[in-house]
């Protein structure tokens, strides 16, 4: 029946559906006459009440050769090539009326079918539990009539023979003899025993699990009867319960083998090739993975369903075909990783990670597209179940046990076990990447998978162990930095790409600290619980930052107190060796300095570029958003809008102040957001840069990140009692609440004191060169430069031309601004006293031009566009080297400036406005003021007034 069914289910084969109309046609018009004529007379229509059938009539013989049964095509009396058209496209609309009405009423056909079948399977399911109840009676009854049957000597007592017959049928006749009746008997009861040994054989039959259902809803019946029959607490009671659920367990295990047997020829637990199995594997298969679903559906409805353990998804419950599926996989992975194998090794976790993981993914097709119809086929209800997430969280199990059986072994062992729980941090990251979601899983309740991680981490001390290992671990490769020979030299990696333009260039122990930082967040960054990455960022990163900070300071203070630019001497005093001074003279006492400034800023801008991370910002955002719980439930409205008013609110504040003044910086700085205006200065390229494209926004995004999660949780807040009760007042207070900005900010007023020292020893140097000058400025020929002047230049070339090596360009023109400020001071106090001439000033002049020279030979070629920016601190040094090189007539052989006399001068600085300005037009003076000029007039020996 079943061959039939599939058989006419197939469409037809157009191919033998054209070849039976071509014979047709060949045998009914094999010429043209046929055409032209009646037609064929050999297939006359006849119509019946259940349609039309194609009924014989005589015929002419048919032509030699003609094949038996087809008619001669000579025949004109049937119908006409038209008519016979007509005739079969009348039965194919009949026909295809036909077959609307049989689909039509397939459905209801179908599901019939289905209640009649899903009836006739109860019915031999009750009669298989019958025929076990059957079975069970015979041999009750053969035991009862092997011992109740006593053969005396032919005497019968109360009415009846030995045999239980009546004595009054017997009375009329003699009855057989004993001897025949024994043999009677004994030829019966061996009948009887085969009989019942052909039905107790198992051989015999095999009867499904699921035929105990009825029994076992009776022993439930009972058990709950007897619950509510008995008082409360009773042992009684709890050893019922255990029965029941031993015996549910069994029957569970006898149809979790039956699945594995039928999974084991497909290929399970290995990669299964499902469309390669025979019809016979695929059904045993089905039909073992429906019974347990059909079993697990009867124990929900008994009310059966497990109480799993904490997390819910670590509990190994779930489908109970997957769970059984699961059982092989588990002791394959105990035979290799928890056991004497050579696979288990401590140092070797990753192994036993990429054995599950490797298993999901060879399983994850076999699963997904035959599994997962197959279930919602057996189980609708399970719609929002997906397969291959239910069971690599029936996997989790297996992995975790093998994780507290290894780690209590390791935590003496801190490399070990930061290893191990380094892998389990990957293999998390691995199954999130996987697609896994808890949500579409049998157990979700609404909670968030923390990972294995998080659920080993959470064991008691183990967490304490991993993270003073990482601290241990840390603290020592911080040391080995610190000592290391080419701690302090510049890094070698000009064009690195993390090298930025606020940290400039940095030392090679900058690059390793921010290098290790960033290795430690990698560590935990993917581990669920803010208290976790809480800390170690306390208890790990703070303090390496903190010692890092502390080495760089001290070495500060040692410059400070030990270099002599810095230190007044004292007469009488005690004075440092001649050789250690001089470490800390000239070029190498600002290369110090210089270096500890780029080990302190790059590490400070990495910190605040590391804020505006996701990471960092959730954990500065959620224990401002925790601070709810600590106040909810005290007893006055006073104490809780005291919380709110002080504490939350101006965290809040302060939290948005962080973000908005981040937005606020890039719409400043970027080319996005600013009409560029023709003359005015534009930012270096690097920073530009990084506010583009992709980079650019980026960098909005994460702000966007940063602001949107506190405004829904707020949002929702809003409709909470606690809130509603409360009238919320915005706080002025504005607190510093980035992670990393205390940190950031220590580090800066690092950088910023480093600087304040190098400005402070390089402009000592030059003063040093400056004091020794006795130059003089009243010559009748062009004046020399003395030793002690060329020797300032020198020295403030030379110091020039070291700062580009460890300053960012930013940094660079801070420094250089500062330090070139004192220098044109210093300059200016040595020609306080002087007097010049014409040819003094000349000399002058030349001398301030050759400052400004040295100063853009060194740093032109760093600061491209802003080059111009040198000239700033030497514009009123340059404009007094004008007015003292005026020479003293138009004939002179002095320099003169737009034909501007010295007397002229005189004449416009102590004359009206409009000559003054005249003067100032001419000579490009812009800074001084009138009295300055007057001043500076005044130096030179031809002056009057």
């Amino acid at each position: 029946m079943l061959a039939q069914v599939r058989q006419l289910a197939q469409p037809p084969d157009e191919d033998a559906l054209k070849a039976r109309v071509l014979a047709y046609l060949n045998a009914n018009y094999p010429d043209l006459a046929s055409l032209e004529g009646a037609g064929p007379s050999a297939l006359t229509p006849k119509r019946h009440s259940r349609g039309h059938s194609l009924t014989k009539v005589p015929s002419r013989p048919s032509r030699p050769g003609t094949p038996s049964g087809q008619h001669s095509s000579t025949s004109r009396s049937g119908r006409t090539l038209d008519e016979d058209i007509a005739y079969w496209e009348e039965r194919q609309e009949e026909s295809q009326a036909t077959l609307e009405a049989a689909e039509a009423e397939l459905p209801d056909a179908i599901a019939a079918a289905r209640t009649a079948l899903k009836g006739v399977l109860e019915r031999s399911q009750e009669l298989s539990l019958r025929r076990y109840e059957l079975s069970d009676a015979i041999g009750s009854l053969l035991a009862e009539l092997d011992s109740s049957r006593s053969l005396d000597d032919g005497t019968t007592t109360d009415g009846e023979d030995g045999w239980g017959f009546d004595n009054a049928s017997t009375k009329s006749k003699r009855g057989p003899t004993f001897l025949e009746q024994v043999e009677a008997t004994h030829a019966e009861l061996a009948l009887q025993a085969d009989n019942s040994d052909r039905v107790l054989d198992p051989k015999a039959h095999d009867p499904s699990p699921l035929a105990a259902l009825p029994l076992f809803r009776r022993l439930n019946d009972g058990v709950e009867s007897t619950e509510a029959a008995l008082p409360p607490g009773m042992a009684l009671v709890q050893q019922l319960h255990r029965v029941r659920d031993d015996t549910w367990d069994a029957l569970k295990g006898v149809l979790g083998e039956r699945l594995c047997a039928a999974a084991k020829p497909l290929g399970w637990p290995r990669r299964v090739d499902y469309a390669s199995a025979s019809v016979e594997q695929r059904r045993a298969f089905e039909y073992a993975y429906a019974d347990m679903l059909a079993m697990q559906a009867e124990g929900e409805r008994l009310g059966l369903r497990p109480t799993p353990s904490d997390p819910a998804w670590a509990s190994g419950v779930g489908l109970y075909p997957l769970q059984a599926l699961v059982e092989p996989i588990n002791l394959r992975f105990r035979y290799h990783f928890m056991g004497s194998r050579s696979t288990n090794r401590a140092d070797k976790p990753e192994w036993a990670f990429s054995s599950i993981r490797d298993t999901l993914v060879d399983l994850s097709p076999f699963l997904s597209g035959y599994v997962q119809p197959l279930t919602l086929r057996c189980m609708p209800q399970l719609q929002g179940v997906n397969v291959v997430d239910e069971f690599t969280m029936l996997l989790f199990p297996i992995l975790l046990s093998f994780l507290r059986v290894r780690v209590p072994a390791l935590l003496s062992h801190p490399a070990l076990l930061a290893h191990t729980v380094y892998q389990c941090v990957l293999f998390d990251d691995s199954i999130r990447a996987g697609g896994f979601q808890l949500g579409r899983t049998s157990l979700y309740d609404g909670g968030e998978w923390e990972g294995l991680t998080g659920a080993v981490l959470r064991e008691e001390g183990w967490f304490g162990k991993w993270l003073e290992g990482e601290k241990r671990f840390a603290e020592d490769t911080l040391n080995d930095i610190i000592s290391s020979p080419s701690a302090w030299e510049l890094d070698d990696a000009d064009d690195a790409e993390d090298e930025s333009e606020a940290g400039g260039p940095r030392t090679e122990s900058a690059r390793r600290v921010t290098s290790l930082l960033l290795q430690i967040t990698d560590r935990y960054s993917s581990l669920p619980g803010l208290e976790f990455r809480q800390a170690f960022l306390k208890g790990v990163q703070l303090p390496l930052l903190s010692a890092y900070h502390t080495r760089i300071s001290g070495s500060l203070d040692a410059f400070e107190t030990l270099s002599s630019a810095f230190v007044r001497a004292v007469p009488g005093s005690l004075t440092l060796g001649r050789g250690t001074d001089e470490k800390l003279k000239g070029p190498a006492g600002l290369e110090r300095l210089l270096k500890a400034h780029a080990s302190a800023a790059p590490v400070s801008a990495s910190l605040r570029e590391w804020g505006d991370e996701p990471l960092f910002v959730q954990t500065c955002a959620l224990p401002i958003l925790q601070i709810t719980d600590r106040y909810s439930s005290l007893p006055g409205l006073e104490f809780r809008q005291a919380f709110l008013k002080g504490v939350q609110l101006p965290l809040l504040s302060a939290y948005h102040t962080r973000i908005s003044g981040s937005l606020d910086a890039f719409e400043t700085l970027s080319s996005a957001f600013v009409r560029a205006v023709p003359g005015s200065l534009t930012l270096g390229r690097g920073t530009d840069e990084k506010l583009k494209g992709p980079a650019g926004l980026e960098r909005l995004l994460k702000a966007h990140a940063s602001a949107a999660p506190v405004s829904a949780s707020l949002r929702e807040w809003g409709d909470e009692p606690l809130f509603v009760s409360m009238s919320a007042e915005l706080g002025s207070d504005t607190l510093d609440t980035g992670v990393w900005d205390g940190m950031a900010d220590k580090y800066s007023r690092l950088a910023y004191r480093a600087e304040d020292m190098a400005v402070a020893q390089a402009s000592s140097c030059v003063e040093t060169q400056l004091r020794t000058s006795r130059q003089n400025w009243v010559t009748d020929e062009d004046a020399q430069l003395d030793s002690a002047t060329v020797a300032a230049v020198t020295e403030y070339s030379a110091l020039l031309r070291l700062l580009p090596r460890y300053l960012a360009p930013s940094a660079l023109l801070r420094v250089y601004r500062r330090f070139t400020t004192r220098v044109v001071a210093a300059i200016a106090e040595s020609i306080a006293y002087a007097k010049f001439n014409a040819n003094g000033g000349a000399a002058f002049l030349h001398l301030v031009r050759d400052w400004v020279a040295s100063a853009h030979d060194a740093l032109s070629p760093v600061l491209g566009q802003r080059a111009g920016l040198l000239d700033a601190p030497w514009r009123r040094l340059e404009e007094t080297a004008r007015i003292l090189a005026l020479p003293s007539d138009s004939s002179g052989s002095q320099v003169g400036v737009e034909g501007v006399t010295f007397a002229q001068g005189m004449a416009a600085a102590w004359g009206g406005e409009e000559a003054f300005a005249s003067l100032q037009d001419r000579l490009g003076v812009r800074d001084l003021t009138r009295d300055e000029v007057q001043d500076v007039l005044r130096k030179r020996e031809e002056c009057w007034r």
